[in-house]
């Protein structure tokens, strides 16, 4: 497949795609967590350690979107949905799962 950017690699086979999201998963998991070992450390309030959590993965999650949607079909409320979902931090877990497997899966580069 060919796009303004270059052509598309062919897809990887469903076990590998499954593989590489869970541990790019894995790893903002362990960025989370050594977030919050580091505000639990430095940052002298109560609730210093979920906020700087809550603020990191406000840094990453952009990031995370420019990746997974292409700038055609990338829209302003990706931005917003997804940040909004690490706000609302019992729902953090949708743009963490979600958007690496976008970004493995090329699904929304295809379809643009």
């Amino acid at each position: 497949m060919s796009t303004s950017t270059g052509t598309l690699p062919a897809r990887r086979p469903l076990w590998q795609e499954v593989a590489l999201s869970a541990a790019f998963t894995v790893g903002l998991a362990g960025v989370g967590v050594l977030t919050s070992i580091l505000g639990d450390r430095t940052v002298q309030t109560e609730n210093g350690a979920r906020d700087l959590t809550i603020f990191c993965f406000l840094v990453i999650v952009p990031l995370l979107v420019a990746r997974a949607y292409p700038p055609g079909r990338r829209r302003w409320w990706h931005w917003l949905a997804y940040e909004l979902c690490i706000v609302f931090v019992f729902t953090a877990p949708i743009p963490l799962v979600y958007l690496p497997w976008l970004i493995v899966t090329g699904k929304s580069r295809r379809a643009a």
